[in-house]
């Protein structure tokens, strides 16, 4: 398996300290949006920050391609 070379860390948008997930390099940020536990029910992915330990909702914007 290949290793990404190129990322960078997602931070937790409840603490700010956590490295919640790793994105690629070519990822639009504006297209990425973190969600506390209050707006769980927004996201399609979840993943645990490891400094607060709360429960992060991950989804992605939707562009114009079909």
């Amino acid at each position: 398996m290949q290793q990404v070379k190129r990322t960078h860390a997602v931070r937790c948008p409840v603490c700010g300290r956590g490295r919640v997930i790793d994105a690629a390099a070519s990822v639009d940020p504006g297209r990425l949006r973190l969600y506390g536990p209050e707006h769980a029910d927004k996201a399609e992915l979840f993943s645990k920050c490891p400094k607060c330990g709360l429960q992060i909702g991950i989804s992605f914007e939707k562009t114009g391609y079909p």
